[in-house]
């Protein structure tokens, strides 16, 4: 047997701090307005926000700073009249990732963190299986040692997906209660078999990991791990049924795909390796192969997997090829046929657009401009009016813009579709969260976060799905605790934000609260402040939030009719029209809507681009 070895994940080398804001040491009015003051010139902070700070300490005033920044920070707090606190975060364990040299790696871990409160380690991670073949029962196994490095005892948890699909993801978390002294945590997945699973660490760096209360603020390029969209686009779904009936053969491989993805539809080719090429380093043919073994796993598919695999030809990224088979193999190739407008009874993935080819790209823009305004935002002021959302209440009520601001977080996978979070009964995330009054910000100020925590815990979905997490890092306690902490702040901000640079602080400042991504930042603003109407603002101050959602409209359906040749789009022909919506860079956001109200019903005639 080879060498074991371990390769350290970089954590935290030394005691971190945070610095919390208990209030002014001294309450008489002139000591009041010198600290107002002075922190205000000291750190470029509004009047309002400063006259905030005060009237709801305890404030965190930063976290993750180190002993030498964090007494500072309390130093000059205290030297303009203020009472600051130091305390002492927990650290978290080392990691470690426990692999076999010389071995071929079947599973690669993108990503993983330690937290350490109040005696719990929580281990937290994703995987992905790089191998060409599934797996079942993955385990991950956590060994916990001590400060002299002496093993104390060990935790094993099954991945969340309990068949792991060749290039699937799944996150995992491994609990350890009563946390003694545990100073390293070595990591190591199983199958089924209980024999070990070769896994390697993610090729990007991995730079320092902050506990799982922390805050989610943003990261540099070089510090993300990114995470690959599954491939279950309609486009491709679309294409590849096309591809296999031009296969002759009743079996095939990636290399059949290829070529006639080459020669017959190269437009095509040439956009799925414009799209995909380097996505995570890798090839578009790796993502092809990515793609054939998730068609072959859906029900209704038109291929299968025979469970047996090929050499592949030299230079093609992966050792073995798996093979296929057609469902239903002997009838005879059809002949490539124009999809046509939608018929209101075929599978939405095969409809193709016929206006797209007719337009340029500036109508076009016009056109989602046009219906944005006059079809989407009234659409959605009717909604969020129902549930009581509407720019005053946003920046008045407290309460409101913490219900609000939730249900935008929550808006997500796993909790889709839209009723499930947004509806006032029937159990829905709404209706749990408000039942047990976890939207009244001065009580969850006031409370601790286990007692949040033990609160969420009793809200669960018809679904089955828990609300005190998403499965991943999140952890909906800290959320809702730091919502209640700072939604003063950002009503605030909401209220005068009145240019460009006001909008950049407030995204900001709504990525500083734990489980705010700068994906559902965005999401927030533009529904709070675009659609709503809060602040001052104009239509073209919201191009710093929009380019976080721009690769989300792409990979929506309509986004990408726009680009695919097969549906009846051209390459580059989503850039050209943003190109066209500076005076309205949220209107692309009509294409949700565009594709509810007109594309699945078949209502082509009515629809804006005619």
């Amino acid at each position: 047997m080879g060498e074991i070895r371990d390769v350290v994940v970089p954590e935290r080398d030394q005691n971190t701090y945070k610095v919390l804001f208990l209030g002014i040491a001294n309450n008489s009015a002139e000591a009041t307005r010198n600290f107002l003051g002075g922190i205000s010139e000291r750190y470029h902070i509004p009047p309002d926000k400063v006259e905030y700070l005060i009237s709801n300490p305890p404030i965190l005033l930063k976290r993750g700073l180190s002993l030498v920044r964090a007494e500072a920070l309390v130093k000059e707090f205290r030297s303009l009249g203020g009472m600051a606190q130091l305390i002492m975060e927990e650290e978290a364990p080392l990691l470690e990732l426990e692999y076999e040299a010389g071995k071929t790696p079947l599973l690669q871990l993108e990503s993983v963190t330690s937290s350490s409160q109040g005696g719990r380690i929580e281990v937290t991670g994703r995987v992905r299986n790089i191998s060409a073949h599934p797996f079942r029962g993955v385990k991950v196994v956590a060994q916990f040692f001590d400060s002299r490095d002496q093993f104390i005892v060990y935790e094993e948890s099954p991945v969340a997906f309990s068949f792991l699909h060749p290039d699937q993801f799944s996150p995992f978390k491994v609990i350890r209660e009563g946390n003694t002294g545990v100073r390293r945590v070595s990591i190591a997945f199983k199958g089924e078999d209980d024999a070990v699973i070769e896994a390697r660490i993610d090729k990007v760096p991995h730079k320092k990991v902050a506990p799982s209360g922390g805050s989610n603020r943003p990261k540099a390029a070089d510090e993300t791990i990114s995470e690959r969209r599954v491939p279950n686009s309609k486009a491709i779904n679309s294409l590849l049924d096309e591809v296999v009936s031009r296969i002759s053969k009743d079996t095939f491989t990636e290399t059949d795909v290829e070529e006639v993805l080459r020669v017959i539809f190269p437009e095509e080719w040439a956009f799925v390796e414009r799209k995909y090429e380097g996505v995570d380093g890798e090839s578009a043919r790796q993502y092809l192969a990515g793609i054939l073994s998730w068609c072959a796993q859906e029900q209704g598919s038109s291929i299968q997997s025979t469970g047996t695999f090929v050499e592949s030809p030299p230079g093609w990224g992966v050792p073995k090829m798996a093979v296929y088979k057609k469902v239903g193999s002997g009838s005879r190739p059809s002949p490539r046929v124009p999809l046509s407008e939608f018929d209101g009874q075929s599978p939405l993935r095969n409809f193709a657009c016929p206006k797209i080819s007719q337009k340029s790209s500036s109508s076009i823009a016009r056109a989602i401009i046009k219906g944005y305004n006059e079809e989407k935002i009234p659409h959605d002021l009717r909604n969020f009016n129902h549930l009581g959302f509407n720019a005053k209440s946003l920046v008045s009520e407290e309460d409101t813009l913490v219900r609000f601001l939730s249900l935008v977080l929550f808006d997500k996978w796993p909790f889709r579709p839209w009723e499930i979070v947004w509806d006032e009964e029937g159990g829905s995330i709404n209706s749990l969260l408000r039942n047990q009054g976890l939207f009244h910000a001065g009580e969850i100020r006031k409370a601790s976060l286990d007692e949040i925590e033990s609160t969420l815990r009793k809200c669960v979905l018809k679904e089955g799905l828990w609300l005190h997490t998403d499965g991943g890092k999140t952890r909906f306690a800290m959320t809702l605790k730091e919502l209640s902490i700072h939604v003063g702040g950002i009503a605030s901000s909401m209220r005068s934000a009145s240019k460009e640079s006001d909008i950049v602080l407030l995204h900001q400042s709504i990525m500083n609260i734990h489980g705010f991504s700068a994906l559902i930042s965005a999401r927030c603003i533009a529904c709070a402040m675009r659609e709503l109407g809060t602040g001052r603002t104009s239509p073209e101050m919201f191009e710093p939030i929009a380019h976080y959602l721009r690769e989300e409209w792409r990979a929506s359906d309509w986004g990408e009719r726009l680009e695919f040749p097969l549906l009846g789009g051209r390459p580059h022909l989503f850039d050209e029209i943003i190109d066209h919506l500076s005076d309205d860079p949220l209107a692309f956001d009509y294409l949700s809507l565009l594709g509810a109200d007109y594309c699945q019903d078949g209502n082509c005639e009515h629809c804006s681009l005619s």
